[in-house]
């Protein structure tokens, strides 16, 4: 990602890896192997596993990419009092590796369909135009971290688990938040979106605000610059 400091352009390239010298990935190795020993006689075993998980991200986290994912599920199928921690863990895995694959050019960002439950260092998107969080499983805890999306001109966050916009921080840039398909209950919610100015469009369809008969004077009365409310002019 790059930023323009006056007539100088800043790179910011994220660093998700360890990088540790090779005598200490040395040590490590031989710990996951013989992490991976005790898997054979307790395939089960959730100290383990978890032990595994964060060796192989400290290790090599591109060479040991698939084996991650497979126990963070494994793990909430055998631990499942702690399921939320590992669900984030695999929310902030998925984010590192998306992230790392954009070019520091790019202007939008896919991270749809990834079973997000939370966010993880959104300042590596404080540049991109558009960002899409769409089907994913993010409730409203998470929205107070989008605030580095100050560049952000349309955001989808449509098919997720959002009840509440409060906590939705300002975003100045913002033109398109499209939330279709969450559970936002009433229309008093769009008056957590007035500190973003420069909106021209909400999206509350498959909501259940969209049946709210004050929808339309609510937004008119507070969201003074949209001219789109769920597909229609208003």
């Amino acid at each position: 990602m790059s930023l323009n400091a006056g007539k100088r352009q800043v790179t910011i390239k994220p660093q998700f890896s360890a990088g540790f010298s090779e005598g200490i990935t040395s040590v490590l190795q031989d710990e996951l192997d013989s992490c991976m020993q005790l898997l054979d006689l307790e395939p089960d075993s959730k100290w383990t596993l978890l032990t595994c998980v964060l060796l192989m991200q400290a290790i090599d986290r591109h060479r040991y990419q698939e084996d991650t994912f497979a126990k963070l599920i494994q793990l909430t199928e055998v631990d499942c009092h702690r399921s939320g921690y590992y669900r984030d863990l695999w929310s902030r895995y998925k984010m590192e590796y998306t992230i790392d694959k954009c070019s520091e050019l790019d202007q939008n960002i896919d991270l749809s369909c990834l079973n997000l439950t939370a966010l993880y260092n959104c300042h590596y998107l404080s540049c991109v135009h558009t960002v899409d969080l769409s089907n994913n499983n993010l409730t409203s805890r998470s929205l107070p971290q989008l605030h580095p999306l100050q560049c952000c001109q349309v955001l989808k966050l449509e098919s997720n688990a959002i009840t509440s916009l409060h906590g939705m921080p300002t975003l100045m840039s913002l033109q398109i938040p499209s939330l279709q398909g969450n559970t936002i209950k009433t229309a008093e919610e769009v008056k957590f979106l007035q500190p973003c100015t420069n909106l021209s469009s909400v999206d509350l369809r498959d909501n259940p605000a969209e049946k709210d008969e004050m929808l339309k004077e609510l937004v008119q009365t507070f969201l003074l610059s949209v001219n789109m409310l769920n597909g229609c002019s208003l």
